[in-house]
């Protein structure tokens, strides 16, 4: 096996036709159909996991939970995915922090709060936390196109409630990097796959330190009971009390579901995926 890191999605998509790759990891959301239609080529679509907005809540705006509040309040989620993703193929609106399928943790709470869509109940919101134009910074990265056009949907949606918002734009390690940092970023985007347990959630633990930084009793206490519950039951109805916390307090806004897309030449058997390809028992037939 011949393991090549490719950082340009362009590239990687043009080596799986031209049979320099065998397997191409993330080809570009804008070309699966164009990648479909070629018989030489497996198109791959599977599950990917949610896009999140998480806020720095250490320092600055966003430690004022109404500030939150306010950009959940002025985001259209739907036209967020479909800038990142282009196709409704790939992403689902969905609120929950387990998909619908997910029965043992599924809980609708927090639903009537994911996509309302009011602008003045934005700006007021704004003006009751005392909102005066400061710079609302976004780190954000081309590495990840759908990251990226996320960041600047956003942009563009805040701006219409008056909020003054800078993209700041790196390469994928150094935003990792800085946004370690709490002087340096109020908001960056990145996607979470499905959890087998909410405490796997790095954004709501308080004791976690995940860059974002949530401090939350309730969640804390809600994570705790979870953990000691004595049946499933118990900890789903928990996990609905958790759920509610979540969509009120705002530690990060989940902004749905979407997909991730592979391919692999037509000589490539026996592949499959499960959070990422499996390549056990893969072969290429010459």
């Amino acid at each position: 096996l011949k393991f090549m890191f490719v950082a340009d999605s362009s590239t990687r998509e043009a080596g799986i036709r031209s049979g320099e790759y065998d397997f191409a990891h993330a080809v570009p959301f804008d070309n699966a159909d164009a990648l479909e239609s070629d018989p030489n080529i497996n198109n791959h679509i599977y599950p990917g996991g949610f896009l999140v907005v998480h806020f720095n809540k250490k320092q600055g705006l966003f430690t004022d939970v109404r500030m939150r509040q306010a950009v959940n309040m002025a985001l259209d989620k739907e036209a967020i995915l479909l800038a990142s993703f282009g196709d409704e193929q790939f992403f689902e609106l969905e609120h929950g922090l387990y998909q619908p399928h997910m029965t043992d943790w599924y809980s609708d709470a927090g639903a009537d709060l994911y996509n309302p869509k009011d602008i003045e109940g934005a700006k007021a919101l704004l003006e009751e936390a005392g909102y005066n134009g400061e710079e609302v910074v976004i780190l954000t990265s081309r590495q990840y196109p759908h990251y990226y056009n996320a960041a600047v949907a956003t942009q563009q949606q805040l701006e219409n409630i008056g909020m003054n918002v800078t993209l700041d734009i790196y390469d994928w390690a150094t935003l990792l990097d800085r946004r370690s940092d709490p002087e340096l970023w109020d908001i960056f985007f990145t996607g979470w796959d499905t959890q087998i347990i909410p405490h796997q959630y790095g954004f709501l633990d308080s004791e976690n330190e995940w860059p974002g930084w949530t401090k939350n009793a309730e969640i804390d206490r809600l994570l705790d009971e979870i953990g000691r519950a004595e049946n499933q039951d118990e900890a789903k109805a928990l996990m609905h009390e958790l759920q509610t916390e979540f969509w009120n307090d705002l530690p990060v806004i989940n902004l749905g579901l979407f997909n991730n897309t592979d391919a692999y030449n037509e000589k490539v058997k026996g592949f499959k995926n499960f959070v990422g390809p499996v390549l056990w028992n893969v072969s290429i037939e010459e």
